[in-house]
């Protein structure tokens, strides 16, 4: 019954979400047809092996992933899907041309099978939380071989699929095996029925660097001696955290630089405008010389950034969206901060502080309190750094054992 209610649904509402998502600039303006399933290339002969990430950080996460599997395949096309413009974007940059790069469609039946139809994908990897009803099933029915990897299951979500044990059982019964990001997700995804569960680590740990931007690097370096700390993957509202911070930073630092970075770069002109009427010299992007606040409203430069700043605040963990991905500054260098909310990488957080490498803020105030302890103590901002890249490259170990445990789900010899 309940099944049959979510496909009522996703039927009237999904071309509700696609309209309102174009009249949002949210969807590609050319390639919204790839969201109802209608595929912008042709399937190439062979095996297909598709890979889903939702977002940015989940498709940056999965790069080092597609070249091993290329690597233990190579008789395969790869092909990724994203559900997000930026990411998108991001990946057009990155990708090498033989693997193929699509939208995820959205959950409506009549599209997934479209798209299915199309792609007939010989085997399946989602990766850390993409649970839509009507692809698994129709994964599923299709007996598609599936995985989930970097399987994040947080406390709420548990309990949400928990009041409707009918879809939950349709969802783990599609995957052959979740390689869960830690212990207790792994707990969390047994309990919701799915058989083979592992916890490997994070695959975040194995992502290479972020790339490196050598004219914003330029720009950021040439700071005469400035001090400077970066705010990061910012989310509305976060900006006045950093800028409150900035205040109360520049009573003991006057020619501070405080570099702002948005999650979503079509924010950057309103970011400028905010940092302005706090009275604040703004410069942006590649350009110098630097002002008070140096916004960035371009993509791919967090890599210049953490090469460039020696501490770098993640946003996401001041608000409710649960932090974003603290291994990109900390494997480059860069002592890290966050906010109380890091729900999405609560292992990873934990490791980083563990380690030395990262530290935890309430507030503003408890913000600006520890970015003036690195600035007045650069070799305890060094160690951090240290630290950092000591962490990631301890883990990296993780990729050949998610490659290994995928073999016998794509169809290579681990």
């Amino acid at each position: 019954m309940l099944r049959a209610l979510y496909r009522m649904a996703a039927a009237v509402a999904a071309p509700l979400l696609l309209s309102r998502r174009l009249r949002r600039g949210k969807e590609h303006p050319t390639r919204w047809p790839e969201r109802t399933g209608i595929a912008s290339k042709a399937r190439p002969h062979g095996r297909v092996l598709w890979f889903h990430a939702a977002s940015v950080g989940e498709s940056l996460s999965t790069l080092a992933l597609l070249d091993e599997i290329a690597r233990r395949a190579p008789d395969a096309h790869l092909l990724l899907t994203t559900g997000t413009v930026t990411a998108a974007e991001l990946l057009e940059r990155r990708l090498p041309p033989q693997i193929l790069l699509q939208f995820m469609p959205i959950d409506r039946l009549a599209w997934v099978q479209r798209f299915l139809d199309h792609w007939r994908p010989d085997g399946v990897v989602l990766i850390e939380s993409e649970l839509w009803p009507n692809l698994l099933g129709e994964l599923a029915r299709r007996g598609v071989p599936a995985a989930i990897v970097n399987g994040r299951l947080s406390e709420r979500s548990a309990r949400r699929w928990a009041r409707a044990p009918s879809i939950a059982r349709d969802l783990t019964e599609a995957f052959r095996l979740v390689l869960a990001q830690s212990d207790g997700d792994a707990a969390r995804w047994r309990n919701l029925g799915a058989v083979d569960v592992r916890a490997l680590g994070n695959l975040k740990y194995a992502s290479d660097p972020l790339p490196d931007s050598d004219t914003l690097r330029r720009v950021l370096e040439a700071r005469d001696g400035r001090p400077a700390w970066a705010f990061v993957s910012s989310h509305e509202g976060e900006e006045q955290v950093a800028l409150q911070a900035d205040a109360l930073l520049r009573a003991h630092h006057p020619d501070l630089v405080t570099v702002l970075a948005p999650r979503h770069p079509a924010r950057a002109d309103a970011v400028a405008d905010l940092a302005r009427t706090h009275g604040r010299i703004v410069s942006r992007d590649d350009d110098g010389p630097l002002g008070d606040v140096h916004v960035i409203g371009a993509l791919g430069r967090l890599g210049a950034v953490f090469r460039a700043v020696p501490i770098a605040c993640i946003g996401g963990s001041f608000t409710e969206i649960g932090g974003h991905n603290p291994i990109e500054p900390a494997c480059l260098g860069a002592a890290t901060l966050f906010g109380p909310d890091m729900r999405n990488f609560t292992e990873v957080a934990d490791a980083l502080v563990q380690a030395g490498a990262a530290r935890a803020t309430q507030d503003a105030a408890d913000l600006a309190h520890r970015v003036a302890h690195l600035l007045t103590h650069p070799a305890e901002t060094e160690a951090m750094g240290a630290a950092g890249r000591a962490v990631a490259a301890r883990e990296r170990a993780v990729l050949d054992a998610v490659a290994d445990a995928l073999a016998p789900v794509l169809g290579y010899s681990s």
